[in-house]
């Protein structure tokens, strides 16, 4: 009995010296977790269709990408951005430069930019560092829209009128060393608008199409294979030829019907190079005009208007000259009847009883 009771006791003891370590485990508070790591550094980056850094990430290099790019988080280095669009967000701090080209936009929501920030190569930078955050670049370009606007319509007159001094050196040439053969043109351009203008609507379509065929044929045949090398640059000189010699014959038509309504048609001071001359500044007045509107800003619509105009009345006079040259066989062969009214050049030609005319004459 004695053994059992100090059996008994030895295990309570132990029990009982237990009960305080077991308690601690239990009431001892729970291990608060380890706090994540910050993400590691990344090299440059390089997307092909946008990217993103996140917010507390680190890209210790460039960021270079064709697309949207936002930036959240901070870059080392500069930031490039190809046809799209760059967004800073408040948090992000890039210690580089910040460039948009290919007409994108650059959004800063509020972060820190400590280089430059350039839009579409800018000469000028947009912002430095100290900035206010949120400045873009496209102010700049913005305020400089007005000169460049001046500068097009500066360049786009000064090409105008070397286009029109290239067309009356064609003209004077023409009436110079072929008056008769530009009056054959002349006349048909303005007798028969319609059947010409048919004729040059066509070749506008046929023109290609047969520069193909005729290289086909010649290179099928062994003959035509010496004959490409003088086809293939002849066919588009001649062509351009005949469109410049059918501009000048319409100017002339109209510079002729101008002189008709102002009266001064038969007057000693008609010639054909005043006839041309007038029919060219017809023919350009729309696109000069529109350079003119052209540099201002608030007018700029209406000069696009002028110069469409001025392109279509363009194509017009070589479409329907393209097919009087045609319908003339370059003006060698009227194609019917009509009347030469003159056989001389009366500008260099002062005296009239010199002039013969060929009326009723079938040329």
């Amino acid at each position: 009995m004695r053994i059992d009771l100090t059996i008994r006791a030895a295990a309570l003891f132990g029990v009982l010296a237990a009960a305080p370590v077991a308690a601690q485990e239990v009431l001892a508070p729970p291990v608060a977790p380890a706090a994540p790591e910050a993400p590691a550094a990344a090299g440059s980056r390089i997307g092909l269709s946008g990217l993103t850094v996140r917010k507390g990430q680190v890209v210790d290099g460039d960021v270079v990408s064709v697309g949207d790019v936002r930036v959240d988080g901070e870059v080392t280095g500069d930031v490039t951005v190809g046809k799209g669009d760059l967004h800073v967000g408040p948090d992000a701090v890039i210690h580089g430069d910040a460039v948009v080209n290919g007409g994108g936009r650059l959004l800063n929501e509020g972060g820190r930019i400590e280089g430059e920030m350039r839009v579409n190569s800018d000469p000028e930078p947009a912002a430095a560092a100290g900035h206010t955050p949120g400045r873009q670049a496209v102010g700049i370009r913005g305020a400089r829209s007005w000169l460049g606007s001046f500068s097009d319509g500066v360049q786009g007159l000064i090409s105008t009128l070397v286009f029109g001094l290239v067309l009356a050196g064609v003209g004077a040439a023409l009436i110079f060393y072929a008056l008769p053969q530009l009056e054959r043109v002349s006349h048909v351009a303005r007798t028969s608008t319609l059947r010409a203008g048919g004729v040059g609507l066509a070749a506008n379509f046929l023109s290609f199409p047969a520069f193909i065929v005729g290289i086909v044929v010649l290179a099928l045949s062994i003959v035509g294979i010496p004959l490409l090398f003088l086809y293939v640059p002849f066919f588009p000189v001649a062509l351009v030829g005949a469109i410049a010699c059918g501009v000048v014959a319409v100017a002339h038509a109209l510079g002729e019907r101008t002189a008709e309504r102002t009266g001064s048609y038969e007057s000693s001071k008609r010639n054909a190079y005043s006839y041309t001359f007038t029919g060219l500044g017809i023919l350009l007045a729309p696109l000069v005009v529109g350079h003119l509107l052209e540099m201002t800003v608030f007018l700029g619509w209406l000069g696009g208007l002028m110069q469409l105009l001025g392109w279509m009345m363009m194509w017009a006079a070589a479409t329907v000259g393209f097919g009087a040259v045609f319908l003339t066989r370059a003006g060698t062969r009227p194609g019917w009847p009509w009347t030469v009214r003159r056989a001389y050049d009366p500008f260099f030609d002062a005296d009239r009883r010199g002039a013969e005319t060929a009326r009723g004459a079938h040329v």
